[in-house]
């Protein structure tokens, strides 16, 4: 019996290539996840009627097309920036174009889906209806947000262990305030091993983090604690100097405490100041 032809309007072929940068990592781990790929698809609201068939065949031929402009550098090709944000030679540099305007939207808009407690995927899909309210380009997809989002934290990972040892003012990097803020709130527990932890351990931490087994993290986190109780024993304690942070955009600015070392903190408050108490 002959397969019934799928119409791909435009929406759906959009969504289609937004979901097939974003499950890269199942096709690095199978090589024909097809089926897979299509519950994924299905769960996130596709047509039934389009088949594993249709769906092999669409990236096949897109993907061909990608290839072929990419060598005749034809940038005019209707997905050529999509797929070249993707596939193309990744650089730090590409997020440039993106001013402080649209990366305090997007932090904002992170935080707000954070409070209500969405899960993963329903969060990034928030964040970017929201942005598209806002004007979001049609060519930007979830993954150039996700892209974007990591460039702005390792950006702040870089800019906080400079101001922690004052060799940075926090006004230099106007939207440290709000990144700040964000960490605080949401994930304060990699904030206090950024501020305590040497950067290659909490490097070491972020990558076992996202490769080892489900359950196990929990166990090499303890054993990695320990260690860091022994650095932290010897590190200066946090007090707080002021800096400026907006409430949202547009609103006025409150003053916040920045850490700066000064003594000792135990993050299980198993240790105490050896600097207070043993001397």
């Amino acid at each position: 019996m002959e397969e019934k032809s799928f119409i791909w309007t435009a929406d759906i072929t959009q969504r289609f290539f937004e979901l097939r940068f974003e499950n890269e990592w199942l096709f690095k781990q199978k090589k024909q996840p097809w089926m897979e790929f299509r519950k994924i698809l299905l769960e996130d609201g596709f047509p039934k009627e389009m088949t594993m068939n249709h769906i092999r065949k669409k990236w096949s031929y897109t993907y061909d097309a990608y290839r072929l402009a990419k060598k005749t550098k034809n940038k005019d090709w209707k997905y050529y920036r999509m797929f070249d944000k993707h596939f193309g030679k990744k650089v730090l540099d590409k997020y440039e174009s993106w001013n402080d305007d649209w990366r305090l939207k997007l932090i904002i808009c992170i935080s707000e889906a954070k409070e209500v407690k969405l899960d993963f995927h329903n969060m990034w899909r928030t964040v970017e209806q929201a942005l598209r309210f806002q004007e979001l380009p049609i060519d930007c997809c979830i993954q150039d947000l996700k892209g974007l989002w990591h460039h702005i934290k390792v950006t702040f990972n870089r800019k906080h262990r400079l101001i922690l040892k004052k060799s940075l003012d926090p006004e230099d990097w106007p939207l440290y305030p709000t990144v700040l803020e964000y960490y605080q709130k949401f994930e304060p527990e990699y904030l206090a091993r950024l501020e305590n932890m040497p950067a290659a351990s909490l490097a070491s931490i972020e990558l076992r983090k996202k490769h080892v087994p489900k359950g196990t993290y929990k166990q090499d986190i303890e054993a990695e604690d320990f260690q860091c109780e022994l650095h932290l024993s010897h590190s200066p304690k946090l007090t707080s100097v002021p800096c400026r942070l907006p409430k949202s955009q547009g609103d006025q600015q409150q003053v916040v405490g920045v850490l700066q070392p000064t003594g000792v903190v135990s993050r299980r408050g198993e240790l105490e100041s050896q600097s207070d108490g043993g001397m």
